[in-house]
């Protein structure tokens, strides 16, 4: 997906996607900060597909990572208590 917009493909995966409605067509666009810039970037619906399925693989990942985190925190407490 980010190679078609010229953008880095990890952008695409931070956002959800938006949709505005104009009349009977529906735009999709991906917000995003660059800095103080705020960068509306239109995604076809060819597209759309591909970065919702980019989202869906972020949050997978973030969980995760929590669910990680609490095991990490879990065993560290567990080898202070033998120490």
């Amino acid at each position: 997906c980010g190679d078609r917009f010229g953008r880095p493909a990890h952008i695409f995966a931070q956002r959800v996607p938006s949709e505005k409605h104009s009349g009977t067509k529906v735009y999709y666009y991906l917000k995003y900060r660059e800095g103080k810039k705020v960068i509306s970037l239109y995604i076809s619906k060819a597209d759309i597909d591909c970065v919702r399925a980019q989202v869906e693989r972020r949050k997978h990942i973030e969980v995760m990572i929590k669910s990680l985190q609490e095991e990490l925190a879990i065993a560290d407490r567990i080898l202070e208590a033998e120490l």
